[in-house]
């Protein structure tokens, strides 16, 4: 953990949105660093990596309200590539073993 701010590129693209950051706590660090902890596969190959994403500050992408409209269909879409990615035979034996 690192109580220095986290600030998102300046080449990212902003896409019509504004940018927003806002402090966290220790508590709020914690917590994201605990909410981490629990992707135990993803830290044995990233752990670092996503350690790096605990700091002073959450940043963001302000959206807009007519941006919500979208939000629907990104969730019909992440919804089927989830229950496609469960029922996967691969998935089913090498992940679930893991566990």
């Amino acid at each position: 953990m690192s109580s220095q701010p986290l600030y998102l590129p300046d080449d990212l693209p902003l896409r019509g949105h504004r940018r927003a950051c806002l402090p966290l706590g220790a508590l709020d660090k914690e917590l994201k660093w605990d909410a981490l902890a629990r992707y135990a596969t993803q830290q044995r190959v990233m752990g670092a990596f996503l350690a790096a994403f605990v700091r002073g500050t959450e940043c963001f992408s302000v959206l807009k309200s007519r941006d919500s409209r979208g939000i629907k269909n990104v969730i019909k879409q992440w919804q089927h590539v989830r229950k496609a990615f469960d029922s996967h035979p691969l998935r089913r034996r090498t992940i679930g073993a893991a566990r």
